[in-house]
């Protein structure tokens, strides 16, 4: 769309976005007038990151790294499916071109995807992608039944849902293959809590004996 055929209050959050890049552009040349030609040159990131698509968690910011640091994909739920060809393009060009040490599967408590897939409501195109995340709630159905609290129950989900996403990541082939050979990469599993600003580890164990054979 043209931007003078955007209504007054479109055009000046818009033009706000352009006047904001620039603010931040120059800010990062004050103190190193070759940033950004440096990091057009090549990225080396160490960490590979599947994340929600949730706009509350800026995963640059609450982690500190800095452009070239963390390579990136989102989705609703943080989902990995064997039939996203979406993800497993980015999967392979992390782990065979630039060669990543980590990747990590990060959930958030508050997340919408999880709270709509266990609602109970159905909505349509959506479905289809809910539903890994409502067959990781029929798994676990025993233990989330026992929690009275749905704000309770749809933290743990969240927590269920990002070690089931990891699980999944292990069993695909060219991840396995060259954490055979070269012992990277490395799966982490996480959890943001957008009520404290806080990253938690969930200790996922990529060689446990139940990942190992199921594998």
């Amino acid at each position: 769309m043209i931007v003078s055929k955007l209504n007054k209050e479109d055009q000046e959050l818009y033009v706000r976005i352009f006047q904001q890049n620039h603010e931040w552009a120059a800010d990062k040349k004050k103190n190193n007038r070759s940033f950004f030609k440096d990091h057009f040159k090549e990225q080396n990131p160490q960490f590979l990151y599947i994340g929600c698509s949730d706009s509350r968690v800026p995963i640059g910011d609450l982690t500190g790294l800095d452009i070239g640091d963390i390579f990136v994909h989102r989705n609703i739920a943080n989902v990995v499916s064997k039939d996203d060809k979406n993800l497993l393009a980015v999967l392979q060009y992390g782990v065979e071109i630039l060669k990543i040490r980590h990747i990590v599967v990060s959930g958030h408590y508050g997340c919408g995807g999880i709270n709509a897939a266990n609602s109970g409501k159905y909505y349509g195109l959506m479905d289809s992608w809910l539903d890994n995340i409502r067959k990781v709630r029929l798994e676990h159905a025993k233990e989330l039944d026992l929690i009275s609290d749905k704000t309770k129950e749809n933290d743990k989900l969240s927590e269920y849902n990002v070690i089931a996403q990891c699980e999944n990541l292990i069993k695909i082939d060219f991840i396995k293959k060259s954490y055979a050979e070269n012992g990277y990469p490395i799966v982490h599993a996480w959890i943001y809590d957008m009520r404290s600003g806080l990253l938690r580890d969930m200790e996922f164990d990529m060689l446990s004996e139940k990942n190992i054979k199921n594998s």
